[in-house]
């Protein structure tokens, strides 16, 4: 699925993906009620998101926290316009499974919608160097607030369908999720991403897990 950007950059993606026989397109949208309705619909395995390059990296994230949870967990690839390694870091942080340059070689974006997977994302060289020199803080860890929530919640001990409830979320969105949170962190069992929420400060066992 295509996901905004302007509208002749929509139609050159269409035709460029869709001469591939391992990529179908099922939906192109504009707009962010557009998108969600389209990644809701349609349950693509991928989305290709292009952002708009005005908007702040908080507002990238949340959109890829929304369409990831509108299409019960697909791939998203950013296409972005130029080189940011803060907008960079706040979609990694989201899990997404591509970070690529418009001015990138179309073969690494197809690569990239291909072999999409969040364990191992293909990012533009350009944008791993602007991550390299830059001297941010990213915090303790590179979960989102969201997987932040869930990781609280599986902390103190709610199933799968429990924290779905809590979050009013599916439960293969969960699943998706956890899926995620324990493929970024390279564990494997609860207890472990137990620890981890405690050690890196995410979980105080004396407070309750807020959702909101």
């Amino acid at each position: 699925m295509l996901a905004d950007g302007p509208e002749l950059t929509r139609s050159a993606l269409a035709a460029l993906l869709g001469a591939n026989q391992r990529i179908e397109i099922v939906a192109a949208s504009s707009g962010r009620d557009d998108a969600l309705r389209a990644a809701a619909g349609h349950k693509p395995d991928a989305i290709l998101y292009h952002p708009d390059s005005a908007d702040k990296p908080q507002a990238t994230a949340e959109a890829i926290s929304a369409l990831t949870e509108a299409s019960g967990g697909a791939r998203l690839i950013v296409l972005a316009d130029t080189v940011d390694s803060e907008r960079a870091r706040a979609a990694l942080r989201e899990g997404v499974a591509g970070y690529i340059l418009q001015s990138d070689d179309p073969d690494e974006l197809i690569r990239a919608i291909i072999k999409a997977t969040v364990t191992s994302p293909r990012i533009s060289p350009a944008v791993t160097l602007a991550i390299a020199v830059s001297d941010r803080d990213d915090g303790p860890s590179w979960l989102s607030q969201r997987e932040q929530q869930i990781v609280r919640l599986i902390a103190f001990g709610h199933t799968n369908a429990e924290v779905a409830s809590e979050l009013h979320l599916s439960v293969r969105t969960v699943e998706s999720h956890r899926s995620r949170i324990l493929s970024k962190l390279d564990l494997k069992t609860r207890a472990e991403l137990v620890l981890y929420a405690i050690d890196s400060g995410i979980f105080d066992p004396s407070q309750p897990p807020k959702t909101d």
